[in-house]
């Protein structure tokens, strides 16, 4: 990990400080960092006190939490501008799962307890991050949800979930540069590298993807996102 100093102005964009005053979002600022992680890098281990409020400012972040068996489990994916532990630091809690950099990712931290201070004095804040925690119980009732379907429907849908947030579209194509590696994509979709393997191999088979090295290529984003709706 490398910190460095923050770089103002560039609070303003991201969502959970919306509406703030000037005078809130330059306490923030002040008292903020950014933070370097290079991809595989572990930024927080399950049990760890929380002592950063963080934000991603770029690249994507795996959550995972080990269960009972000693399994690791896989939670949700953080892209820019989402907050990790933002839960946690608000109920008293440790992180409930690992936090480790899918690819190489900057984050901004800020102490825990200067963010709680300046949380106490702002309601704006206060309603931001309401929306940011029902985001992501939204996001836990997907993964839920989506543990019942077909193992085929559960990868096209990580498909999809990383061609929305991380997708650069052109036309009705849309490529996933530097895409997580198939044994990182089996443990979002809740499988083996084996079967992930074989389900890109068979959706290659019918142009409903393009492999091109650390790139995966979606041809028809919308035939595509119609056949996996159709899978139950």
């Amino acid at each position: 990990m490398i910190t460095a100093s923050s770089s103002t102005s560039l609070f303003t964009k991201i969502p959970m400080f919306n509406g703030l005053s000037p005078e809130i979002v330059s306490k923030l600022e002040s008292t903020s960092k950014i933070c370097y992680y290079k991809k595989k890098e572990i930024i927080a281990s399950q049990g760890d006190q929380i002592s950063n409020t963080i934000i991603v400012k770029k690249g994507m972040i795996n959550l995972v939490f080990t269960n009972n068996n000693y399994e690791d489990v896989f939670y949700t994916t953080l892209s820019k501008h989402d907050p990790l532990g933002i839960f946690e630091i608000f109920f008293g809690q440790n992180y409930s799962y690992s936090a480790k950099a899918l690819t190489d990712c900057e984050v901004y931290e800020i102490p825990s307890q200067c963010f709680l201070q300046i949380v106490e004095q702002c309601h704006q804040l206060q309603l931001n991050i309401n929306l940011e925690i029902a985001e992501l119980l939204k996001r836990s009732y997907e993964i839920i949800r989506d543990s019942n379907f077909r193992i085929e429907k559960k990868i096209m849908n990580t498909i999809l979930f990383l061609a929305e947030e991380f997708g650069y579209v052109k036309s009705n194509t849309v490529e996933i540069k530097h895409a997580p590696t198939q044994s990182e994509i089996a443990l979002m979709a809740g499988t083996t590298r084996e079967t992930i393997s074989r389900t890109f191999s068979a959706l290659q088979k019918n142009e409903r993807i393009k492999i091109d090295r650390s790139s995966i290529v979606i041809p028809d984003y919308e035939n595509f996102k119609r056949f996996s709706e159709k899978i139950n």
